[in-house]
């Protein structure tokens, strides 16, 4: 790092200059960024499951275009609500960007000649609406899909435009329906709630980009904050935040070069490179601040600094992004792609720290470095030291046996953890679309949708009986499913025929003459040309901690898999975006946890080879499992379960974390080389660099408690459990891996042949 050191402080002019090139472009990239408008991106995979349900949604329709206005009236089916109703209807009729509105007032009964709609006219009398209802809760269509058992609550089904793709597009739709919605609500004897799909998915987007702007403003000035309370001056407050700042600019610029979208998922990107950022310039600044205050001119100490902390930042730079890169190894191209980022960024940043702060703090701006807040500061930590930590470390034994048994119990909680893909976690906490959501959940059975996938074999028709037989099998595996409610099939309407279900056959023949918006529904349950027909039953958002969607799954699985067997030639197969986005999450899940095993045994593995002893690698594992496992402890005890964002927190502080631990390790190489004095180096490497330590990770931890006022819950959690394992860390650096160090490290050997040979007695 030496020879690192001078070429930064002979090259200066170069090296700024190309500094300002790099942000220029940095600038321009940046503005390239675009928003990821594709919601699907985050279950988006390579497993055939979901291409499968592409195929399914291309060829059956799907409703990620469907808002809904839930209605709750005393009882729908009465004169005062239906005339309301179509006030409703009229006024969602006029909103731009909506392409069709279907209710109760559309729905014509044809079990009976001649075909009547099921709403009578306005202004008849109670018995009118009587049999209106009653005939309403056996009518297939409508059961549970338009109006609840209860009678009480109805759904208006608002179709949006295909232009309606973009959540720009969507939010202005959504906002204009709201306006409709709130123009005629004091004509109607009823409430109204609008939420759907594009509704949620316009609310989450729109939350997560103003929560990366809060995210940085904050991360910013509570980095801010800090560097005011260690330095005071201004000087080390530039140069530090500049440097950090180019981090994470420079890293922006490069996703936006290189195509990156900003994400639901990667919105956490810039904040984590402003803070990786911020703890390298804390290294080094602090390292340029002891070193002028024992004399060093400012070109002499940030020539020391890059040589003896460069190395230190490099090592914590590459484990960070093998941290992160363990990321690339999930299935979903959005998580690896996060890594990816995240992983090149840790570099940037090192970059932009190594680049800025030597090379300012070594000209003219050095001179103005506080030298009494570094004694000062320096001289209250030592007294920590001496009262708090020293007496600790008189008991090395005692600390590692806490630790490990600390870290088994922590362990053995952590295998109570189990997954969890609930909407409530990803949505606003104050969200009123959510809410919404949950109403039809509550009074409709289930909020979405699986799909049971029947295809017959070449030679059958689908008016044949067999497939008709077939296709009435699959639906009473829906039908006698608890997990599933309110089955629909082609089946449903021929049972809306004057025919009805006793000839099948003929109403399914009698079906394909009917008006268009029979012939429109009919096309949402078979497609001919490919020999497939669809079942859909709803399904409760319940969340996993309730119910694993899977384990709900099960037996219908099970009932379709024997339904293969009984019926050669045809083949069943169960779908849906939940089920899907269930598969991909829980694969999502899984692969995290294994990339992370496979990070930490390359991390150490770095790590062993670079101090070129296995022995400081395998010290080094339980200071860095404890945070880890102590965070997974606290989601079983605080009762949340594990999601993918939770996930990546173990993956991204598995990076952070290692850093202490090469400060700590690297120090103490250098002062165990000087006598071999295990105990007094393990003591003077704290002394040296443990203040270091305590405001590096306060800054990681500044930054990351901005996530905490993110107004969604999985975010939230994410900040909070970061916080916990960082501030774990700390303990874990300063106390138990200075103990580990005092019990199993070796002097190398030079010191330990320089203290024997000094030992010898002359005669």
């Amino acid at each position: 790092m030496h020879k690192l050191a001078d070429f930064i402080l002979n090259q200066r002019g170069a090296l700024l200059a190309f500094a300002a090139v790099v942000t220029a472009l940095a600038v321009a990239g940046e503005r390239r960024l675009k928003f990821d408008e594709d919601p699907r991106n985050i279950i988006r995979s390579d497993d055939p499951e979901y291409a499968r349900l592409e195929e399914i949604e291309a060829t059956f329709g799907t409703d990620d275009r469907d808002c809904y206005v839930v209605i709750h009236a005393s009882e729908v089916f009465s004169d005062p609500v239906c005339v309301g109703l179509a006030k409703v209807c009229a006024a969602l009729r006029g909103v731009e960007g909506v392409e069709v509105v279907q209710s109760l007032l559309d729905v014509v009964d044809y079990r009976s000649l001649p075909p009547t709609p099921l709403v009578p006219p306005a202004g008849s009398d109670a018995s009118a609406y009587e049999k209106g209802r009653n005939a309403a809760r056996t009518h297939p269509l409508v059961a549970g899909h338009l109006m609840s058992a209860d009678g009480k609550t109805t759904l208006v089904v608002v179709g949006l435009g295909e232009s309606a793709s973009r959540i720009e597009t969507i939010r202005d739709v959504v906002a204009r329906i709201e306006s409709a919605l709130s123009s005629v609500s004091a004509e109607v004897p009823f409430t109204m709630q609008l939420t759907g799909v594009p509704a949620l998915r316009a609310e989450v987007f729109y939350a997560m980009r103003d929560d990366q702007k809060t995210f940085t403003l904050v991360g910013v000035a509570l980095g801010l904050g800090m560097a005011v309370f260690l330095f005071r001056r201004p000087t080390e407050i530039v140069i530090v935040g500049a440097a950090s700042v180019l981090g994470a600019l420079w890293t922006l610029g490069a996703m936006g070069w290189a195509g990156e979208k900003t994400n639901v998922i990667n919105v956490i990107t810039p904040t984590l490179i402003l803070v990786i950022g911020f703890e390298d310039a804390i290294h080094v600044m602090l390292h340029i601040q002891r070193a002028r205050a024992e004399g060093m001119s400012p070109r002499e100490a940030a020539r020391s600094a890059v040589a003896r902390v460069g190395g230190a930042c490099f090592m914590a730079a590459l484990t960070t992004s093998i941290g992160f890169g363990s990321l690339v190894a999930a299935e979903a191209p959005l998580i690896r792609r996060l890594g990816v980022s995240c992983a090149v960024g840790a570099f940037l940043a090192l970059g932009a720290v190594l680049l800025i702060v030597p090379i300012v703090a070594g000209g003219v701006a050095g001179k103005m470095i506080s030298l009494e807040r570094s004694r000062a500061m320096t001289s209250a930590f030592e007294r920590f030291f001496d009262r708090r930590l020293g007496p600790v470390l008189e008991r090395p034994g005692r600390v590692v046996a806490v630790g490990a048994a600390l870290t088994v119990l922590s362990v053995l909680l952590c295998t109570r953890l189990r997954p969890d893909n609930a909407w409530e976690q990803s949505v606003p906490s104050d969200s009123r679309t959510f809410a919404a959501w949950k109403a039809i959940n509550d009074a409709f059975g289930g909020a979405q949708t699986v799909f049971g996938v029947v295809t017959w074999p070449e030679g059958h028709a689908l008016d044949s009986p067999e497939v008709l037989s077939v296709i009435g099998a699959a639906e009473a595996c829906f039908h006698n499913d608890e997990a599933t409610q309110y089955p629909l099939s082609v089946l449903s309407l021929a049972r809306l025929t004057p025919i009805g279900a006793s000839d099948a056959p003929a109403a399914v023949r009698l079906l394909r003459l009917a008006p268009a918006p029979v012939q429109a529904l009919l096309a949402r349950f078979i497609s001919e040309p490919k020999r497939t027909a669809l079942v859909t039953g709803r399904i409760r958002d319940t969340g996993e901690r309730a119910a694993p969607l899977e384990g709900r799954l099960a037996g219908l699985r099970a009932a379709f898999s024997e339904l293969s067997e009984l019926h050669p030639g045809f083949t069943f197969h169960l779908t849906g975006a939940p089920a899907v986005a269930d598969r991909s999450l829980r694969a999502m899940i899984g692969d995290l946890a294994a990339s992370l095993a496979s990070a930490a045994v390359i991390i150490f593995a770095v790590m062993a080879l670079s101090f070129r002893s296995l022995r400081l690698g395998v010290i080094s594992v339980l200071p860095n499992v404890l945070p880890l496992s102590l965070v997974g402890a606290a989601l079983v005890i605080a009762g949340e379960s594990l999601q993918i964002i939770t996930v990546i927190v173990f993956s991204i502080c598995l990076g952070l974390g290692v850093d202490n631990t090469i400060h700590l390790v690297n120090r103490f190489r250098s002062e165990a080389e000087a006598d071999g004095d295990i105990p007094a180096a393990v003591r003077r490497s704290i002394r040296a660099v443990g203040w270091a330590i305590v405001t590096a990770t306060l800054v990681l931890i500044t930054g990351f408690a901005g996530i905490v006022l993110s107004r969604i819950p999985s975010l939230r959690m994410f900040g909070a459990l970061s916080c916990v394992a960082l501030l774990a860390s700390i303990g874990s650096s300063l106390v138990l891996l200075p103990a580990l160090l005092m019990l199993y490290a070796r002097a190398p050997k030079r010191a330990a042949a320089a203290k024997a040979a000094v030992q010898v007695p002359l005669h």
